[in-house]
């Protein structure tokens, strides 16, 4: 029987990049050398995400630290003039308030357990975007309460702790496979993967094309 849900939140409720994403890409592009968005978001990407590992390793930083050291290697890269400062802040507007896909207030109204969000971000920027969009969840474990990013173990554990429930009592809901559905699997926990891009489903993954289906998922198991 399922007791509580836990579902990520960047990505899965709401739109990993948004307009906002869009324009800071612009900015640094008018600003510098390289004119096609599409290297310099390729590039700013894998520092983001290579920073978030390292911090895993060593000592904990923040999401801003980290983007604003990525947005400052991105910026010297393409020898753009570009504020990373200015680049950070407009990230951080992006981050507090996000855009909901569709079916993601539908499915959290649905939902008959008590939900907790598990997601990579500072306290701060999901405190401003649970709050924007209404939702009230029964509690809220982001890398910076748990000392780690996800795919770490620590922010499951956390999270597992927070709800005063074993593993096998909660599901994992999460659009990565890597972050969501493998590390969630990891420490126990039952994981769907998010699977809206209808990508090729590895062996021993539950895929659902969207949150309805989770939603139809969980109810046949509660």
């Amino acid at each position: 029987m399922i007791k509580a849900v836990f579902v990520d939140f960047y990505g899965t409720l709401v739109r990993e990049n948004g307009p906002i994403v869009g324009e800071v890409l612009a900015d640094i592009c008018a600003a510098g050398e390289e004119k096609d968005p599409a290297p310099v978001f390729g590039f700013w990407w894998k520092r983001f995400g290579a920073l978030l590992k390292e911090a895993n390793e060593g000592a904990f930083r923040s999401q801003y630290a980290l983007a604003r050291q990525a947005f400052e290697e991105t910026t010297a890269r393409f020898a753009s003039a570009a504020d990373p400062e200015a680049l950070c802040a407009r990230m951080v507007e992006h981050w507090s308030r996000p855009s909901p896909f569709s079916d993601a207030l539908p499915f959290w109204q649905s939902l008959r357990q008590p939900c907790y969000i598990v997601t990579n971000s500072d306290s701060s920027f999901l405190d401003a975007a649970v709050g924007t969009l209404g939702l009230t969840p029964a509690g809220m474990v982001t890398s910076e309460r748990a000392g780690a990013y996800k795919p770490d173990r620590r922010v499951f554990e956390t999270a597992l702790r927070l709800a005063g429930l074993s593993a096998g009592e909660v599901v994992h809901i999460g659009d990565s496979l890597i972050n969501d559905a493998a590390a969630a699997s990891a420490v126990g926990i039952p994981a769907l993967w998010l699977n809206r891009e209808e990508k090729s489903v590895p062996d021993g993954v539950t895929a659902v094309c969207d949150l309805r289906e989770a939603g139809r998922w969980i109810r046949a198991r509660g």
